[in-house]
C-alpha cells in the first residue's frame, strides 16, 4: 500500500472509531439519563403513596382517640348540625350550665368533616364509606366500591393511580374493621367485632409532586447534557491528536520516502558515471594511444589502414555508446570490481533482442 492510500484510510479508520465511540457514549448517557428519570418517577410515585399512607394513619389514630372517648361534643351550628343517625342515642345532644347547645360528633361525621376540610384548604380527597352506609352520602363510588369487595375477599389495601375529573391521583383506600368502641353507633346494623366495616379512602393529587420531580429532572437532564458534551469534547480533543499523529508519521515517512529516492537517484548517478567511465575508456584509449603516435616525427610515416580502422572502431563505438544511454528506458545494473555495480547500457537491447522473433523457416530445438 502506497503512502497516498494508507494516510487517507488511516483517517476514514479514525473518523469510523471516533464515530463509534460517539455513538456510544450517547447511547450511555441517553441510558443513564432514562433509567435516572424512572427512578425519579419512581420515587415521586413512591412519595405519593407514603402521603396516602400518612394520611390514612393520621384518619385512623383520630378516629380511634375519638371513638374511645364515646365521640366528642361541639356546638351546633349550620356547618355542624345534630346527627339525625345518632338520633336514637338520649345524650346527642346537650347544654352546658352556660346555655350552649352541644351536640355529639361521633367518630365518622368527625372524620367526614376533617376530609371536606382537607378537600376545601388543599386539595386532598377522603372519603369514609361502606357497601352498607348508615348516611346515604357515604355511599362509595364505583372504584371504591370494587375496593371494598376486595377487602371482603380478604385483601388489605387497594392502591392505584387514576382521575378523578380531570385530575391525576393516587387513590388509596384500606379497611375499617370494626372494634369494640365502633358498636356503640354501628351494633345496630349487625356488625360484631373484627368484621369489615367499611374503609377510608384517600386521595394524593398528582399535580404538586411532578411539579417539583420535573424541575428536577430538567436539573438532571442539563446535568446529562453537559456531561454529554464534556465526553464528546474529550473524543474530539483525542480523536485530534491522534489525527495530528498521523500527520506526523506521514511527514516522517514521507521524508524517508524522499530520502530514499535521492539516495536511490545518487546511486544511479554514480552507476552511470562509472559505467560510462568504463565503457568509453577502452576506445578512448585506442583514440589517445594512435593520437600520441600520430603526434610523433615519425607518427603519419607509420600509419596504416589497419590504425585508421582502430580509430574508426574506438569512435564508432564510443557514438553506440552515447546512443545506448540516450536509448536507457529502465534502470539495469551489472557487477563491477570490489562489489561495486555500474549501469548496465546494454541490457535493454539484450532483451530486445531475446524478444524478437525468429527468422522465417528458422525453429528452436
Amino acid at each position: 500500500m502506497t503512502e497516498s492510500t494508507r494516510s487517507p484510510n488511516r483517517f476514514l479508520h479514525l473518523k469510523r472509531v471516533a464515530f463509534r465511540l460517539v455513538a456510544a457514549w450517547t447511547a450511555v448517557m441517553a441510558l443513564g439519563g432514562a433509567w435516572h428519570f424512572h427512578e425519579m418517577s419512581e420515587a415521586t410515585l413512591k412519595l405519593a403513596r407514603i402521603q396516602a399512607s400518612l394520611s390514612f394513619q393520621k384518619d385512623l389514630v383520630y378516629r380511634r382517640w375519638s371513638a374511645a372517648h364515646g365521640g366528642v361534643y361541639v356546638p351546633v351550628t349550620e356547618e355542624t348540625p345534630a346527627n339525625p343517625y345518632l338520633s336514637h342515642l338520649e345524650n346527642r345532644d346537650v347544654s352546658t350550665t352556660s346555655g350552649l347547645e352541644l351536640t355529639l360528633v361521633n367518630p365518622a361525621y368527625m372524620t367526614r368533616q376533617v376530609h371536606e376540610l382537607g378537600r376545601k384548604q388543599y386539595g386532598h380527597q377522603g372519603h369514609i364509606t361502606s357497601l352498607n352506609p348508615l348516611r346515604p352520602e357515604n355511599a362509595p363510588d364505583p372504584w371504591e366500591a370494587e375496593a371494598l369487595r376486595k377487602f371482603e375477599r380478604g385483601e388489605t389495601e387497594v392502591v392505584e393511580f387514576t382521575s378523578i375529573g380531570d385530575t391525576e391521583y393516587l387513590r388509596l383506600m384500606r379497611p375499617m374493621i370494626t372494634e369494640v368502641s365502633c358498636l356503640k353507633c354501628h351494633a345496630a346494623q349487625g356488625y360484631k367485632e373484627g368484621d369489615v366495616r367499611g374503609g377510608i379512602s384517600l386521595a394524593v393529587p398528582m399535580a404538586p409532586l411532578w411539579t417539583v420531580t420535573y424541575s428536577h429532572m430538567a436539573s438532571v437532564a442539563i446535568g446529562y447534557c453537559l456531561l454529554w458534551l464534556l465526553g464528546l469534547g474529550g473524543i474530539g480533543l483525542g480523536a485530534s491528536r491522534f489525527g495530528r499523529r498521523i500527520r506526523e508519521g506521514d511527514q516522517v515517512e514521507k521524508a524517508m520516502q524522499e530520502a530514499r529516492e535521492q539516495s536511490m537517484r545518487n546511486r544511479v548517478l554514480v552507476e552511470t558515471a562509472g559505467a560510462a567511465a568504463h565503457e568509453i575508456n577502452q576506445p578512448l584509449s585506442v583514440i589517445a594511444g594512435l593520437s600520441q603516435m600520430f603526434a610523433s616525427d615519425k607518427g603519419i610515416a607509420n600509419v596504416t589502414v589497419a590504425d585508421m580502422d582502430e580509430v574508426r572502431k574506438a569512435a564508432k563505438e564510443i557514438d553506440g555508446i552515447v546512443k545506448r544511454m540516450e536509448e536507457v528506458s529502465e534502470y539495469a545494473a551489472k557487477p563491477y570490481v570490489s562489489g561495486v555495480s555500474i549501469a548496465d547500457f546494454g541490457a535493454a537491447e539484450t532483451r530486445e533482442a531475446s524478444t524478437e522473433p525468429l527468422p522465417d523457416g528458422g525453429a528452436s530445438s
